[in-house]
């Protein structure tokens, strides 16, 4: 899921933004526990999650599709400071996965 329109908040103080997207991510974070739902990371206003993995699992698909809808639903709690409605794209693939440590560094 990613976090629409934040570059419009980028004018807040770090402490304000960085506050907003703890929120959200947190209640997300309880999402992906609900629905068994491995978290992968938060890379600035981006959530990653996969289904399958570490360990398989038949109902994948659809516990990455109800954990999808469960953030849509949820995302329309929260509002920016201006008032406005924050909202999120989501998007799902289904297939094989490679994942490893790229370069030398974390």
């Amino acid at each position: 899921a990613e976090i629409q329109n934040v570059s419009q908040y980028v004018e807040l103080p770090g402490e304000a933004l960085v506050h907003q997207l703890n929120l959200v991510f947190s209640r997300f974070d309880a999402l992906m526990q609900r629905h068994s739902v491995y978290k992968i990371e938060t890379v600035g206003d981006v959530y990653v999650g996969c289904s399958g993995v570490p360990l398989a699992n038949s109902r994948h698909a659809e516990r990455c599709a109800g954990v999808a809808l469960a953030m849509l639903e949820q995302i329309q709690h929260f509002t920016w400071p201006d008032g406005k409605q924050m909202e999120i794209k989501v998007g799902l693939h289904s297939g094989p996965i490679v994942s490893g440590v790229v370069g030398e560094l974390l």
